[in-house]
């Protein structure tokens, strides 16, 4: 038997060895996995958890979808039984995070609305996230001199609200409805729906207007000079 005692150093150094690129493979799946990985819980205004709530992570880019227009999506997800999702957060981005209950039964759904910069997030976590009745907007988008008149669209940036408004804008406004807005100030955009091109051209925001939850704000004669101009794919 000594003279295979020589091979015990050896193999002890190629356990120790395979050991060591085990760990170092296993800290970086675990790193690949996590990085950008964000959880958080979906709570109703007692505490208690929001099961089945539908969560989105947007940004403020406008995109065409098949012949309509959205907000871009870039992660959703689903509430738990104790109100808990996960979602895959991009970094170094300005996005915006809404919850909405499943299934609302009141004429203003609850609804969570944040926007912040991902990179903000530290620890990376949403925590609790209370949700709180929305509200409704209305009034009559005034087009200013030279602003587009017809194809139109207007919402709200980072939430599921942007609705196509029929007819054709003039002097005495062309009226828009936006639904399921959380409480607060918002910032309105308007949008043109154009035909075929490469890219789209940024222009400055109409005012921003505050909301009321649980009820519906009038807004009144809203003016704008221009829209962004969102080209349909061919």
């Amino acid at each position: 038997m000594r003279r295979f005692e020589f091979l015990v150093p050896i193999l002890m150094g190629l356990l120790l060895l395979s050991a060591g690129l085990h760990g170092c493979t296993g800290t970086s799946t675990e790193s690949e996995n996590t990085v950008g990985l964000i959880a958080g819980r979906a709570v109703r205004a007692d505490g208690t958890p929001a099961p089945g709530a539908r969560i989105t992570l947007r940004t403020r880019e406008i995109v065409s979808k098949e012949k309509d227009l959205a907000w871009k999506v870039l992660d959703t997800a689903k509430a738990d039984l104790q109100g808990r999702f996960d979602l895959e957060l991009p970094d170094d981005k300005e996005v915006f995070l809404e919850i909405r209950e499943a299934d609302p039964v009141a004429p203003h759904p609850l609804i969570h609305f944040t926007r912040f910069d991902s990179s903000g997030i530290r620890p990376r976590r949403f925590g609790d996230l209370m949700m709180s009745p929305s509200g409704t907007l209305e009034g009559k988008l005034v087009p200013g001199p030279g602003a587009p008149t017809e194809f139109l669209w207007v919402g709200v940036v980072g939430t599921s609200a942007l609705v196509r408004l029929p007819g054709k804008a003039d002097s005495t406004g062309l009226p828009f409805r936006l639904d399921g807005l959380p409480g607060g100030e918002h910032e309105l955009t308007v949008a043109v729906q154009a035909g075929v091109s490469s890219s789209p051209d940024p222009v400055e925001p109409p005012p921003r207007i505050a909301v009321t939850a649980d009820s519906i704000t009038d807004a009144g004669r809203v003016f704008f000079e221009d829209a962004k101009r969102v080209f349909v794919s061919p």
